[in-house]
């Protein structure tokens, strides 16, 4: 896997990759299903070995049992027994007992009939740990026969090598077949998923030192699966990030130009001004009723370049927060855009007592910002409406609720997705367009949220939440 610059990623050291990974925990978990099915298959052949013998053994004394008369001798014997693969035999039934062979110490005495499938592995890992040296009895039905019960004494030597080597074969075969699952396992996942992944990783780390080309976007594999969503998510976030980045870069030119612009046009505008008072003292008539128009103009141009010139050179000062009253800044702040205006009114429906945390000059200019557009959307006056109360939203407490609606004609829907964005006016064809923004920054920077919550002929109604003391 490639690095990045900048470190946004590094190589995986060798092993520690996730291939690697896959590949010894595939290998692992295979050897896990592996040993579990060992245990209970050789637990099985000891079971079988010993039924073997049994079965074995009473054959071997049959003609004992039909023949009363017959008596082996001691060579006889010795074959039957070896025949058998037992030291000695000792058949009981209702009819009859027989015996051949001699008796032995014997280590440890195992009943077939009591045996269950935890007893059987037991048995058969305590008769691997002890290689053979000892002699067991072992007591069984015959299968043949299963009235009739069969002792017989084992030398442990034939049954261990038996288990030993059935166990090699058995561990052999279980670690080739281990190694291929796990080969072809981990080459699926390799190509199904590893690969995949890799290459996500790439792109990613390829789009992070170059946003702007599009020649280097994750390209279409037409995957369903999440591999395929994911892939395609990455594929919408480089083509959004790279409009975002194009955009930012459009806007930052264009801030740096409309500042460089407004400084000009500023000390223009001032020495226009400067003329202007001269004409208001003119004689002429005409002149002193065209003048007040002109300087309001002109005043209007210095107010738009001033506040365009200070949003483009820096941000928002630090927030000098503090605990104040809400009601009051709300008033002050009506009452500042209330003034001259005899056509506009105030109505509050204020909870008593609400206390914010926050810079009061700072909210106080987004309160402002928005009860000026208000103001300016009611040409013919009308109502601002404002209503601020504490709610609890989920998991976030003590939250204050502040809706201010006007009775203006609305925001044109086609605005409405960009209204808080630098440089977007909603109607208003003298304004900066940065009202909204600046309030949107305000709100933010003190861990609130303002949004429109609705515009019509009959009005529009923005809602804020701040966070409460």
């Amino acid at each position: 896997m490639s690095a990045a610059n900048g470190n946004l990623t590094r190589p995986a050291r060798p092993g520690r990759g996730l291939s690697a990974r896959i590949l010894l925990l595939a290998i692992f978990f295979i050897l896990i299903g592996e040993i579990l099915i060992f245990i209970p298959s050789i637990a099985r052949f000891r079971f079988v070995f010993l039924e073997e013998r049994i079965a074995a053994s009473h054959i071997a004394v049959i003609p004992s049992t039909q023949m009363p008369q017959f008596n082996p001798d001691e060579a006889t014997a010795e074959k039957l027994l070896a025949h058998a693969g037992v030291t000695a035999i000792t058949l009981r039934d209702p009819e009859a007992r027989v015996m051949l062979g001699g008796e032995a110490y014997v280590a440890y005495v195992y009943d077939l009939r009591d045996a269950n499938p935890l007893s059987l592995i037991v048995d058969a890992f305590e008769a691997l740990s002890y290689g053979g040296k000892r002699t067991i009895r072992v007591i069984d039905q015959s299968p043949m026969d299963p009235g009739t019960l069969i002792e017989v004494l084992i030398d442990e030597a034939e049954l261990w090598r038996e288990m030993r080597d059935y166990a090699i074969r058995i561990l052999t075969l279980t670690a080739f077949l281990s190694g291929i699952v796990g080969l072809l396992i981990f080459l699926s996942l390799r190509w199904l998923i590893v690969a995949p992944l890799r290459d996500l990783t790439d792109h990613i780390a390829v789009f992070h030192n170059q946003p702007e080309n599009n020649l280097l976007d994750m390209p279409y594999h037409g995957r369903s699966d999440e591999i395929g969503v994911v892939q395609a998510a990455l594929r919408d976030m480089q083509a959004s990030v790279r409009q975002s980045l194009q955009q930012k870069t459009r806007l930052a030119g264009l801030g740096e130009a409309v500042s460089k612009i407004s400084h000009d046009l500023r000390n223009i505008l001032s020495s226009a001004v400067l003329i202007s008072d001269r004409l208001e003292s003119s004689a002429d008539p005409e002149v002193q009723r065209s003048a007040p128009r002109l300087v309001d103009s002109l005043n209007r141009a210095i107010r738009l370049s001033t506040i365009t010139l200070n949003y483009a050179r820096s941000g928002l000062p630090a927030l000098r927060r503090q605990r104040f009253d809400l009601a009051e800044v709300l008033r002050d702040c009506a009452q500042s855009v209330q003034h001259g205006r005899e056509d506009l009114r105030f109505e509050f429906n204020l909870a008593s007592g609400l206390r914010v945390d926050g810079d009061p000059d700072q909210l106080a200019r987004a309160f402002s910002n928005l009860f000026n557009n208000a103001a300016e959307a009611m040409q013919n006056g009308g109502v601002i409406t404002t209503t601020a109360k504490k709610e609890q939203l989920g998991q976030l407490r003590n939250r204050v609720v502040i809706t201010i609606k006007d009775q203006g004609p609305g925001i044109p829907e086609q605005v409405q997705p960009q209204l808080f964005e630098p440089f977007m006016t909603s109607a208003k064809t003298d304004g900066s367009g940065l009202g909204l923004a600046i309030t949107k920054e305000i709100v933010h920077a003190h861990g609130g949220s303002i949004r429109l919550l609705s515009s019509s002929v009959a009005g529009s109604v923005f809602r804020l939440e701040l966070a409460a003391v």
